[in-house]
């Protein structure tokens, strides 16, 4: 999820850009797409069973249609050619490895996610935050007014239009970005050993691609 002005190192060849166009906009792209297909509480979304779509003893669902391209998924329906079950698990162990490089810094990964909101943008607002980390505006609300409370950022009427709130990093809200942005890079760099940045960008795209699309589900 997610973005940061910071320092790469190279990786076996492997240079991340420091840029918001590869590893925060991957994780951005890839938490979109995990929330959008995640099941209840984040857990693993996991592939359908090939009885699924039949109709139920007692039931009057119709059996789903088999779409162009289902035949790949027709008949086993594995799960390592279903391709939401390697996204929610490579965003699962993320999570955990990001998780536990946070705690020693008092930070969590809803707090992560709105200190990289508001990397790109010297303000947002918490609408704009919830749009950006896929939070419901009332949960964004609550996740800013945890950081007010922590020193982490603050809050003023947007200047160009009083109905909006903006939220903006205090420094000591900055300097926690900077440790746990240094944290990232780590994961990044250790997670993409032998990974091109021409690969990056695919990977970057093809995401995209399905998040968009599944806005239209």
């Amino acid at each position: 999820m997610f973005a940061s002005g910071f320092v790469c190192g190279k990786v076996s060849g492997f240079q991340p850009s420091c840029d918001a166009a590869d590893f925060p906009l991957f994780t951005r792209h890839l938490h979109m797409v995990v929330s959008s297909v995640a099941g209840p509480a984040g857990s693993l979304f996991a592939p359908p069973q090939p009885d699924e779509g039949r109709i139920m003893s007692g039931s009057s669902s119709p059996q789903l249609p088999m779409q162009a391209g289902d035949q790949a998924f027709s008949k086993k329906r594995m799960r390592r050619d279903w391709p939401f079950y390697w996204i929610s698990r490579v965003n699962g162990r993320y999570v955990q490895v990001l998780e536990k490089r946070l705690k020693p810094l008092n930070l969590d990964m809803p707090r992560w996610r709105v200190l990289m909101c508001l990397y790109e943008d010297e303000h947002q607002s918490i609408s704009e935050i919830a749009e950006a980390s896929v939070l419901k505006l009332n949960t964004a609300t609550k996740i800013v007014q945890r950081m007010v409370a922590d020193g982490l950022v603050t809050t003023r009427v947007r200047p160009t239009d009083g109905r909006a709130t903006d939220v903006g990093l205090t420094p000591y809200g900055d300097r926690m970005r900077q440790l746990a942005m240094a944290e990232a890079d780590g994961i990044l760099a250790a997670s993409f050993v032998n990974i091109s940045s021409e690969e990056m960008a695919a990977l970057n795209g093809l995401l995209e691609k399905v998040f968009d699309r599944l806005g239209d589900v």
